[in-house]
């Protein structure tokens, strides 16, 4: 399931500089790069998030008696690192895309 950026987004959005359609495109870029890389279950240090300019993604995972547990982390334009997509959208809402892509 796609995570969808919070409501009212408009406000925020304007605030940043950023357009709720570049918003949502970036959502949606976050959500499919973290569900892939839970699908291949392959640790990887930082690598760029397709459609959301200056992200990045980190996948770490481990064997547990359980069976394995993997964790992606979010690093946002700025160099900030989130383990929770909501937390990381959220910051995308009230920036923007940062200062490496001009807002």
């Amino acid at each position: 399931m796609p995570l969808q950026p919070s409501t009212p987004l408009s406000a925020s959005a304007t605030a940043s500089g950023a357009t709720v359609a570049f918003i949502e495109a970036v959502a949606e870029a976050i959500a499919a790069a973290v569900l892939d890389a839970q699908t291949e279950r392959v640790p990887f240090e930082d690598r760029a998030v397709p459609g959301a300019p200056c992200w990045q993604l980190r996948y770490q995972g481990r064997s547990t008696p359980e069976g394995y547990v993997g964790e992606a982390m979010l690093k946002v334009p700025g160099g900030q690192r989130y383990r929770n997509q909501a937390a990381a959208i959220k910051w995308l809402e009230e920036n923007g895309s940062g200062p490496c892509c001009g807002f």
